[in-house]
C-alpha cells in the first residue's frame, strides 16, 4: 500500500526532529573533547613538574635495592585493577571492548585481582566477560565532576590494601577513535624511579629536598597516582565523545541519505496528485463541452 502524501510529510517532519537531535549531540560531543583536551594539556603540565619532583626524591634516596624489591613482591596483598568505561550508549562497541581488553590483561597479573568498574555499562560487559566488580562507580559527566571520581578512587584503593594497581582505559587513537591502554601504577620499581630520574634537572644547581627524601616522597606519590588516574579518566571520557561523534556523523550521514528519498517520495506523490487533479479537470471540461455540443 503506497503512502499518502500526508504520510510522507509526517514522516519528513519526525526525521527532521531526528536530525535535530544528532546535530545538538554532534555539538555536546565536539565542545566535551575541546574541553577535555584543555584539561589533559594542563595536566600535562602539572605531571611533567611532579615527576621531576619525583625523580629529584629518588635521586636523593638512592637506587631501590633488590632485596627491597623482593620484600614488595612478598608482602603482595592482591591486585586492584580500575577499568573505565561509560555509563552512557550510543557509543558502539566501546565498552565491549575495553572489558574485553581487561579479560585478556588480568589473565597475567597476580591474584587475588579486585576490579573497579567505572561505568554501569561497563559493569555488565565486564560481567558478560566472568569479571565480577567489586565496585561500581559514576562516569563523570563534565570535567569539575572527575577530581571527586578519582579521590573515591584512591579511598578504595587505600581500603583494598591491593600491592599492585593497574589502570584500563581508552585513549583517542590515530585510525580508530579510541585503542585500549594498561597502565601500572603500582608497586614502584625500577621501572618507574628508573624513568624518573633520567628527568634532566632544569638548571645548573642541584636540587635540595627539604626534610628528607622520604617525606616529599610520599605526598609526590600521592600526586602520580591522582594525575595518573586523573588522566585515564579525561583520555576515557574524550574516547567516548569521539566515538558517539562518529556514531552521530553516521546517522546524520544515514538520515539525509533517509530525508532525501522522503522528498523524492513526497515530491512523487505531489506530482501523481496533481497530476490526476489536472486530469479530472480535462475530464470534465472534455464533458462539458461533449454536452454542450449535444445541446447546440
Amino acid at each position: 500500500m503506497s503512502e499518502t502524501a500526508s504520510d510522507l510529510q509526517r514522516k519528513i517532519s519526525h526525521v527532521h526532529e531526528l536530525h535535530e537531535l544528532v546535530r545538538a549531540m554532534k555539538a555536546l560531543a565536539l565542545s566535551s573533547i575541546s574541553l577535555l583536551e584543555q584539561a589533559i594539556v594542563s595536566l600535562e603540565t602539572y605531571s611533567q613538574v611532579i615527576e621531576m619532583g619525583l625523580g629529584a626524591c629518588f635521586r636523593d634516596i638512592g637506587p631501590i635495592s633488590p632485596v627491597f624489591e623482593q620484600r614488595i613482591k612478598l608482602r603482595h596483598q592482591g591486585t586492584s585493577v580500575i577499568v573505565f568505561g561509560t555509563d552512557h550508549g550510543l557509543v558502539g562497541s566501546f565498552n565491549r571492548d575495553i572489558a574485553l581488553f581487561a579479560r585478556e590483561e588480568i589473565k597475567d597479573m597476580a591474584a587475588p585481582v579486585q576490579v573497579f568498574a567505572v561505568g554501569q555499562r561497563t559493569a555488565v560487559q565486564l560481567q558478560d566477560c566472568g569479571l565480577l566488580p567489586e565496585q561500581i562507580l559514576k562516569t563523570p559527566h563534565s570535567v569539575p565532576l572527575i577530581t571527586p571520581l578519582v579521590s573515591e578512587v584512591l579511598a578504595r584503593l587505600d581500603l583494598s590494601g591491593a600491592t599492585a594497581c593497574h589502570v584500563l582505559y581508552h585513549e583517542p587513537g590515530f585510525a580508530t577513535d579510541y585503542q585500549a591502554v594498561n597502565d601500572q601504577v603500582l608497586p614502584f620499581d625500577d621501572r618507574l624511579s628508573g624513568r624518573w630520574t633520567s628527568i634532566p634537572w632544569p638548571g645548573q644547581a642541584l636540587p635540595e629536598i627539604l626534610g628528607g627524601g622520604t617525606g616529599a616522597l610520599r605526598s609526590l606519590i600521592r600526586e602520580f597516582l591522582f594525575l595518573t588516574i586523573y588522566r585515564a579518566c579525561a583520555l576515557s571520557i574524550t574516547s567516548e565523545n569521539a566515538s558517539r561523534l562518529s556514531a552521530m556523523q553516521r546517522a546524520d550521514q544515514n538520515i539525509d541519505t533517509l530525508m532525501t528519498a522522503l522528498k523524492s517520495d513526497y515530491n512523487q506523490q505531489r506530482q501523481r496528485l496533481i497530476d490526476d487533479d489536472l486530469f479530472d479537470v480535462l475530464s470534465g471540461y472534455e464533458a462539458m463541452r461533449k454536452t454542450s455540443k449535444k445541446q447546440n
